[in-house]
């Protein structure tokens, strides 16, 4: 669903995703993980897209703020960091 030009319908935005907040590119194998903000709920969604036709190939919810995200540079994997502090002793995540 991509636009003459290659990016995306100015109305197409990150369904799903809400505000993007982190991205995470991987030029050589043309995918982009992004992880927004949900107004609705305290899970945070991460989305990864085909960054040449724009369409999903996974979404997961995290219950953790997301803080870091990084591509492996030869398998598909995505690795996340996310966590919160309690308020107390702990820090989850």
């Amino acid at each position: 669903m991509a636009s003459a030009k290659g990016h995306p319908p100015d109305d197409w935005g990150f369904l799903g995703i809400g505000d993007p907040l982190l991205v995470a590119h991987d030029e050589q194998r043309d995918l982009l993980a992004v992880a927004g903000t949900d107004a609705h709920s305290a899970i945070t969604p991460v989305a990864v897209h085909d960054s040449r036709h724009f369409v999903r190939r996974a979404l997961v919810r995290s219950r953790f703020p997301v803080h870091a995200m990084a591509l492996h540079p030869t398998r598909p994997l995505l690795a996340i960091g996310t966590g919160q502090y309690d308020g107390g002793y702990f820090f989850e995540g």
